[in-house]
């Protein structure tokens, strides 16, 4: 939804970002590889994963945008599986400290996804699916 936000070398490091963070609870579930698989057809050309010094990646999102979006799509592949667990959290927490984001800007985007995810379930139900 919002992967069109970054540039291709924010995209690049977001595709490494979202296999860590798949990682980070040891089971990559089909929902979450289809939903990277999305992602990687909403980017700009052939993207490939790339490194990132975790010092550096403040300076690599370097407004609000790209690191709100980066966080919200992050968040949403860590929904993916319906199971947000302890270790996405942790990591997303940590993320959003490397690019400077606090608290409560990560609160507002898992609550932004949370509702998200609602509606979607409730347009699913009026559609009896």
């Amino acid at each position: 939804m919002f992967i069109q936000k970054l540039s291709k070398s924010q995209q690049s490091i977001f595709l490494t970002l979202a296999n860590e963070l798949m990682s980070v609870d040891g089971d990559i579930s089909t929902k979450e590889v289809a939903l990277l698989d999305f992602y990687k057809s909403q980017m700009e050309g052939d993207v490939k994963p790339s490194a990132y010094e975790p010092s550096a990646i403040c300076g690599l999102f370097e407004n609000k945008t790209s690191k709100i979006a980066m966080l919200l799509e992050l968040i949403g592949l860590g929904h993916a599986d319906g199971d947000y667990d302890n270790e996405e959290q942790s990591f997303i927490r940590k993320l959003a400290r490397m690019i400077e984001l606090d608290d409560s800007d990560v609160q507002q985007c898992e609550s932004w996804v949370s509702k998200q995810i609602a509606l979607i379930s409730e347009a699913n139900s009026m559609m009896e699916v």
